[in-house]
């Protein structure tokens, strides 16, 4: 094998490794940017709850915060409906 041969295998392999690197990053900045609007959501229900309830919880809101999107997204339509945490828990459940 020749010297310009190696060197192109070694670019090629550095290459590589750079846009694996740059799909890393990628990756790692849409789920940061997933998870800031998972937290806003969580933030905006449990305001909305407090403007709706007078009161929340600390329970719920622990609740809130560890329930999966599915679960959170149903709570989001169907905010206007609930009259109690109970209600509220049924949802999140």
């Amino acid at each position: 094998m020749t010297n310009s041969e190696e060197l192109v295998i070694r670019l090629e392999k550095e290459e590589s490794e750079e846009i694996k690197m740059c799909e890393v990053i990628d990756s790692y900045a849409r789920e940061r940017e997933l998870q800031g609007m998972m937290r806003e959501k969580i933030s905006l229900l449990i305001k909305l709850l407090k403007q709706k309830l007078g009161h929340v919880s600390k329970e719920l809101v622990m609740q809130i915060e560890v329930s999966p999107k599915d679960k959170l997204d149903q709570l989001t339509i169907k905010i206007f409906d609930v009259e109690d945490e109970e209600e509220v828990l049924k949802i999140l459940s």
